[in-house]
């Protein structure tokens, strides 16, 4: 039988306690961090939505409309994340963007 690669994020057995946010930002031209370690929640999943008429772009610190994964308009991104990962996002256009977050983890 052959071995497949462990899931990222496990699924978490009845008996882990979960919690969750949520939060809606404004993404402008400055890059802004999405990550549940950059407010304080130790997640392990990040759910972004952009709920603009613009495209979003995702990456590191120093992403750029022309360096990042481009989220278009009504789009999501589910992402499992490691502790001590960030996730970034700017603006894909001049509009500012509206951002639906919701961030998943264990207590």
């Amino acid at each position: 039988m052959a071995a497949y690669p462990p899931v990222y994020p496990p699924f978490y057995p009845e008996s882990v306690p979960l919690t969750g946010t949520e939060q809606r930002v404004t993404v402008g031209s400055t890059p802004l961090s999405l990550t549940p370690s950059a407010v304080g929640f130790p997640g392990r999943r990040v759910v972004v939505r952009n709920t603009s008429a613009a495209p979003l772009c995702l990456g590191g610190p120093d992403v750029t409309a022309g360096t990042g994964y481009v989220l278009a308009p009504g789009e999501q991104l589910d992402l499992p994340l490691p502790p001590g990962d960030d996730l970034w996002a700017v603006r894909g256009s001049t509009a500012d963007v509206e951002v639906h977050i919701l961030r998943l983890g264990p207590r």
